[in-house]
């Protein structure tokens, strides 16, 4: 085990500074790997470095303006192809262009499909009046996917089989359709957009297409979790978002430590 391990979370809607704080510890302890263990693309970690870059982490470790630090997505995480793409190049647009080549994958990780990005924008669509306010990213429609049908769900091993991978999203795109056919009698060029993805038939093949372009290939590198943990004297644990909006969490936890025993053994499960 590592000599040091530091647990970064908050317990409600975010807006913690846990971004801040990975770089700050980063920073002052030396720590040469940030794993992601929970959350996905849908966090908003913000970091201001001391020369003024500012950069708002998404699915990169928070620590990723220090040169060296490598960045682990662990077997939770909700992983978004596409926006890993954009995130890099937003990073290499302020002098950082190494940070996916810093960046490992768990072949455990759920991936968001376009598909399931339209059908979660479409739900609240059609909630009218009464939407939850999703941010569009598409992790809670994955993560429900997850539990409502495991076997359907598109992990990140299966990104380097393009066979298996074209058959989830060809089941993922028709239960979707099939899901919000309601949806299709929906006014409006945003229903209009997402519902032409839904129907699309050759979406499947461009998003497979789109994906090898962006900086996937470079993350597809799984380590053993033993040896990752083994090269590193000091690591950042990064949570995302707060416990207490994970479906996961102890519902009869005696207190904070229960709580706070649970998410630190959550988070070193992630190696």
């Amino acid at each position: 085990m590592s000599g040091e391990a530091w647990v970064v979370f908050d317990l409600g809607f975010g807006d913690a500074g846990k971004g801040a704080t990975v770089d700050f510890l980063v920073r002052d302890r030396g720590a040469s790997l940030v794993v992601r263990w929970g959350g996905g693309a849908q966090a908003g970690h913000t970091v201001v470095t001391p020369d003024g870059r500012r950069h708002t982490f998404s699915q990169l470790g928070a620590g990723s303006f220090v040169p060296r630090t490598l960045t682990h997505l662990g077997p939770e995480f909700v992983f978004h192809p596409g926006g890993m793409g954009v995130e890099a190049k937003r990073l290499a647009d302020l002098g950082v262009p190494d940070a996916v080549g810093r960046t490992t994958l768990d072949a455990r990780a759920l991936v968001i499909s376009p598909f399931q990005q339209a059908a979660g924008r479409l739900r609240e669509l059609l909630r009218a009046d009464a939407r939850n306010g999703t941010c569009g990213v598409g992790v809670g429609e994955t993560v429900g996917d997850s539990i409502r049908d495991p076997e359907g769900a598109i992990r990140a091993g299966a990104l380097s089989q393009p066979g298996a991978l074209a058959s989830l999203l060809r089941s993922q795109q028709e239960q979707k359709r099939a899901e919000l056919a309601a949806a299709g009698r929906l006014e409006g060029e945003e229903a209009a957009r997402e519902w032409d993805l839904l129907c699309d038939p050759q979406a499947v093949e461009r998003v497979i297409a789109h994906w090898k372009e962006t900086a996937l290939p470079e993350v597809l590198r799984p380590p053993a979790a033993e040896a990752l943990v083994a090269s590193h004297e000091t690591l950042v644990l990064e949570g995302a978002q707060g416990v207490l909006l994970d479906q996961w969490r102890p519902q009869n936890s005696a207190g904070g430590a229960g709580l706070f025993g649970s998410l630190v053994a959550g988070g070193l499960e992630a190696l």
